[in-house]
């Protein structure tokens, strides 16, 4: 009764690596999914990505486009607008970004949110792991 409804994964992967381990290329993957037995609405789910990195405008076949682009001190805040979640359903939501100077060690990915109504039509809020690259 008291686990959460939804949850989301963040996960990433070197796409491309330089000369003695530095990061260029990460790939990032968000995977959402609803765990209750009710479909939930307007789900948005906004990642961050570093002011280190930019994000690349490539788009693979089957993914979400990004709804909302908006660029902050911190970095870039990336919107996906989903208008409806339905019971069990799995997204997996992909994007590649591109650092800015070459990375070496690790390296920390903010952690992701999604907002979305209940069946009441409460808002409610779901946060993903911080995943630590390298």
């Amino acid at each position: 009764y008291a686990r959460s409804p939804v949850e989301v994964k963040k996960s990433a992967s070197a796409t491309k690596a330089g000369e003695e381990g530095t990061l260029s290329e990460v790939k990032i993957t968000l995977q959402v999914r609803n765990k209750s037995g009710k479909p939930m609405k307007e789900v948005i789910v906004t990642d961050t990505v570093p002011s280190i990195a930019n994000l690349e405008k490539g788009l693979e076949l089957g993914t979400l486009k990004p709804s909302d682009v908006k660029h902050t001190h911190k970095g870039a805040k990336v919107s996906w607008s989903i208008p409806e979640l339905d019971a069990h359903e799995h997204r997996v939501i992909t994007y590649q970004i591109k650092a800015k100077l070459s990375i070496l060690g690790t390296f920390s990915l903010p952690r992701a949110s999604m907002e979305y109504k209940t069946s009441r039509g409460r808002k409610r809020k779901a946060y993903s792991n911080i995943y630590k690259l390298g």
